[in-house]
């Protein structure tokens, strides 16, 4: 393969990677932004507050083992979760109160990640998007790997944002680079060694 072709291969691939991985990134800002008008209507402050209320009963439950066993531990978890309280609690003794906005991000990041990884799934099975494929199809190296699991890795960074697909093909670029760089160190050995 002329050098040319094989950057114009990476190109491509990396402009396929990323297109797909913005439109998921687009669909999910436009979930975001239905989520923010309806959650009103859809009284969603109830189920935060019931969350926040389960996650903090399982932290105090957690506490308490721990204080059971380590005290001074315990200390030092309790202040690494004060900056998720409403209370800034200046003693271990103190009740946690979880702020209610924070375990709302979270779950949201998190839910989205969820949803932006399925879609990315989705798109790479509907389109038989096998990233493994793609980089065998270079040759900078060979990965065997099962289609379906190629398919589903490849959903899954997409699925996860533009920045693990720039991450995947700065790789590709950096691998064939590498290997340019051994061919020509193997060229000049054996230039002198004759």
């Amino acid at each position: 393969m002329e050098p040319i072709e094989s950057v114009l291969n990476i190109i491509l691939i990396f402009f396929i990677l990323i297109v797909a991985a913005t439109i998921i990134e687009r669909l999910l800002e436009f979930i975001s932004i239905l989520l923010e008008f309806f959650e009103p209507k859809l009284k969603l402050d109830k189920f935060w507050y019931f969350l926040a209320q389960k996650i903090q009963k399982a932290i105090v439950h957690q506490f308490e083992k721990l204080e059971a066993r380590n005290p001074k531990t315990r200390q030092l978890v309790f202040n690494a979760i004060k900056a998720i309280t409403y209370k800034r609690a200046t003693a271990a003794g103190e009740p946690i109160v979880l702020r209610i906005d924070f375990i709302r991000k979270v779950m949201l990041h998190v839910i989205m990640q969820v949803i932006g990884i399925f879609m990315g799934i989705l798109l790479a099975f509907l389109t038989h998007m096998n990233i493994f494929m793609m980089i065998n199809s270079l040759g900078i190296t060979e990965i065997r790997i099962p289609t379906v699991l190629g398919i589903l890795a490849t959903g899954i960074l997409i699925g996860s944002g533009t920045s693990p697909v720039h991450s995947v093909v700065k790789y590709a670029e950096d691998r064939k680079e590498s290997q340019k760089r051994e061919a020509e160190i193997a060229r000049l050995k054996s230039a002198l060694k004759k």
